[in-house]
């Protein structure tokens, strides 16, 4: 995801905690995300770790900054929509099925 914010790149990410709560959430997504053949890119929150190595674990914590930046991580579940690098549309809380599959369609990925 931080080579996506370095790179100026396009994509949806999606941060989710471990719960019930996010659990639905998560499961409309993927159904969605299969039928509309469209890659998500998942981060849960458990998964963010820095690595023993030293010079991985500054690259991480450059990473770790720019998502920091561009996404609030404070919301979960919470789908991200990053533009040439930029988070520039999120799509938050539990929300029904026709409001997602509207939501991606107004936010195409432009590579």
């Amino acid at each position: 995801i931080g080579s996506i914010l370095r790179n100026s790149k396009s994509a949806y990410v999606y941060y989710a905690k471990e719960d019930r709560y996010n659990e639905a959430f998560s499961k409309k997504l993927s159904e969605i995300a299969k039928e509309q053949n469209i890659t998500i890119m998942l981060l849960k929150e458990k998964d963010i770790v820095l690595p023993d190595d030293e010079e991985e674990s500054v690259k991480a914590q450059e990473d770790i900054s720019l998502l920091n930046l561009e996404m609030n991580l404070n919301f979960s579940p919470c789908l991200y929509y990053l533009d040439e690098g930029i988070s520039k549309s999120i799509l938050k809380d539990n929300v029904d099925r026709e409001e997602i599959v509207s939501w991606l369609a107004k936010h195409p990925l432009s590579n």
